[in-house]
């Protein structure tokens, strides 16, 4: 990815965790190549300080592109990842005040690690 393909997929990354979590309709709109982007899987992964919050790896979406990967796991990070306390639905400032990351499968040997703070 280039540096603003990169930018691209961390805010729309980022807007779908708070979507899920807020219960707004608003996310960023990623552009067609990007959304339909093929790709492996993908990890997307939030921390508070240096706190683990949540992470979720999706590998089996058939015939979907990084988009639709990046959806399930942000929201399934967000608020389905049962092994830590959940984000309080409304709660923009704990989002807000989370790190988002994500690495991008593209290939076997060539992960995309991507991570963004508020």
């Amino acid at each position: 990815l280039t540096k603003e393909e990169s930018q691209e997929v961390l805010k729309f990354t980022r807007s779908v965790v708070e979507s899920a979590v807020t219960g707004s309709d608003e996310i960023y709109k990623l552009s067609d190549d990007l959304y339909n982007r093929s790709i492996y899987g993908v990890f997307v992964t939030l921390k508070r300080g240096k706190l683990l919050r949540g992470c979720t790896g999706v590998f089996d979406l058939k015939d979907q592109g990084l988009g639709a990967f990046i959806k399930h796991a942000a929201i399934s990070t967000a608020v389905n990842d049962t092994r830590f306390p959940a984000i309080a639905r409304g709660d923009p400032i704990r989002v807000r005040a989370s790190k988002v990351a994500l690495i991008i499968l593209c290939g076997l040997d060539d992960p995309v690690d991507l991570a963004t703070t508020s």
